[in-house]
C-alpha cells in the first residue's frame, strides 16, 4: 500500500472570518503556490482536531507544478464545514483567515484542483481549491476577485 505524502495546512496568522482580506491579496497568495495539481479519488476526513478542519486524500490524476507524479496519493487538511450537511441543507461558507468549503460538495467532486501554499496546505487561505467536474489540460484557477 503506497504512503499518502502529507501537506501539512499552516496557516499565517488566522485572521477572524470578520476580517476578510481584500479578495486580491487571496490572488496574490494563490500565485506564490508551490505545488499545482489536480486529484481524483478523494477521501474526505470529518475533523479529528475542532469543527473546522477536514483530512483530504486523493490520488494525483494531472500535476502542473511540484514533485507528485500522476498515481501519488496526497494527504492534506482543509478548512471545511466539518459535518456532512443533511439534504437541502445550505452550508454557511465563510471568508476570512480560511476560507470554508462545504464537505459534501468536496466529498463528491470527481476532481479537485489543488493549489498548494509554500507554507503546505492549500494556497490563499482556501482559495487555491477548485472543485471541477474533469481533469483538464491546464490550471483553472481564475481571479478570486471575479475579474
Amino acid at each position: 500500500m503506497m504512503k499518502p505524502a502529507c501537506l501539512s495546512l499552516c496557516l499565517l496568522a488566522p485572521l477572524s472570518a470578520q476580517a476578510a482580506l481584500p479578495c486580491d491579496a487571496y490572488d496574490d497568495l494563490v500565485a506564490q503556490a508551490t505545488m499545482i495539481m489536480q486529484i481524483g479519488d478523494i477521501t474526505l476526513t470529518r475533523p479529528a482536531r475542532n469543527d473546522i478542519i477536514c483530512t483530504l486524500q486523493g490520488t494525483v490524476l494531472r500535476n502542473f507544478l511540484g514533485p507528485h507524479a500522476p498515481g501519488t496519493r496526497i494527504q492534506t487538511d482543509i478548512g471545511c464545514d466539518g459535518y456532512p450537511l443533511l439534504d437541502g441543507e445550505v452550508p454557511e461558507v465563510s471568508v476570512g483567515g480560511l476560507i470554508y468549503w462545504d464537505f459534501n460538495a468536496v466529498a463528491a467532486t470527481p476532481v479537485l484542483e489543488l493549489h498548494v501554499s509554500p507554507y503546505g496546505g492549500p494556497a490563499g487561505h482556501g482559495a487555491g481549491i477548485l472543485l471541477l467536474d474533469a481533469v483538464t489540460d491546464a490550471p483553472q484557477y481564475r481571479s478570486f476577485c471575479g475579474e
